[in-house]
């Protein structure tokens, strides 16, 4: 964590439990780099399984945690499956 510059932290729009663990892991970043600020990217993945029935994460959410925890860090809903908004996550 200490030798990183940036972050792209991932949960999966389908399971809560992938987003709750995301504050864990921004803790320990914190942590290690010892400073508020650090440059990340928060992405909510698998939105082509996140219709109404299986979507646990909300993009409000995201942006929520994006703003209070990330420093209003970039969110992308992005499907590693199909391929969609995952180019712009790295540009």
């Amino acid at each position: 964590i200490r030798a990183s510059d940036g972050f792209l932290l991932v949960c999966d729009l389908t399971n809560m439990s992938t987003f709750e663990i995301l504050k864990t892991f921004v803790h320990e970043i914190k942590m290690n780099k010892e400073v508020e600020k650090f440059p990340c990217v928060l992405i909510g993945n698998k939105l082509d399984l996140a219709d109404n029935t299986r979507r646990k994460v909300t993009l409000k959410e995201l942006k929520e945690f994006a703003e209070k925890e990330l420093n209003h860090c970039p969110v992308f809903e992005t499907s590693a499956k199909t391929g969609l908004l995952c180019k712009e996550v790295f540009e």
